[in-house]
């Protein structure tokens, strides 16, 4: 790997160790915004509902160790 690291939103300019790894504050708040417009999504299975929960269908489940049940 070399020592010209892009910044990992707009690709174009070198990163700035101030805002690593981006390369500006404009850059790191643009993908700040993404994050809480849904744009990026972590993958996984979907979070259940409520009511579902509820009636012992989804939710956490525990192995024993000790927590609440």
């Amino acid at each position: 790997m070399t020592g010209d690291a892009r910044c990992v939103h707009c690709r174009k300019r070198p990163v700035d160790p101030v805002w690593r790894p981006f390369c500006s504050e404009r850059c790191r708040l643009f993908d700040l915004q993404n994050w809480l417009d849904g744009r990026y999504r972590v993958p996984g299975e979907s979070p259940t509902d409520a009511e579902s929960m509820e009636d012992g269908g989804g939710g956490w489940e525990t192995d024993g160790g000790g927590g609440r049940n």
